[in-house]
Order: structure tokens, then sequence, then C-alpha cells
């Protein structure tokens, strides 16, 4: 399966919309709700194959991404 690849326009949308944090907010990671690291990867939401939409794309930090892709995102953009 080949990775999704969003946008620059779709990556700075969400760079915005997170303010440059983490959207990490699943309850089986490291943080105590919402993560406030720096966000610097770009996952699609699980079920959205292909998507090149803000609404279908977070970004989370690094270690958000090694506890488990931050929640139900399943790929690396």
């Amino acid at each position: 399966m080949e990775r999704p690849v969003f946008s620059p326009e779709t990556r700075r949308e969400v760079r915005q919309r997170a303010q440059g944090t983490c959207e990490c907010v699943s309850t089986g990671c490291w943080h105590f709700k919402r993560c406030k690291t720096a966000g610097t990867k770009f996952v699609v939401r699980q079920g959205t194959p292909g998507a090149d939409k803000s609404s279908d794309c977070k970004i989370i930090c690094q270690d958000c991404l090694k506890q488990g892709l931050g929640g139900k995102s399943i790929a690396l953009v």
C-alpha cells in the first residue's frame, strides 16, 4: 500500500489549525489530555486513503507517533 502524500497547501492548513502543536488526544498516550509538543509528522485519519484535505489530516509529534500513530490514525505522510 502506497503512503498518501499531502499537498503543501494542506500541510500548511493543518499546521495553522494545530498552531504547530501535536493534535494527539489519545488516552493511551504518554501525555494527559492533548499533547503540547511540537507536531512534526503528518498522518491520515483512518478511513480516508488518498484524501488531500486538511480535515483528513492531522499533525502529531514523534513520541505520539511511536506510541500508536496518534490514536485512530494509520499512515505517515
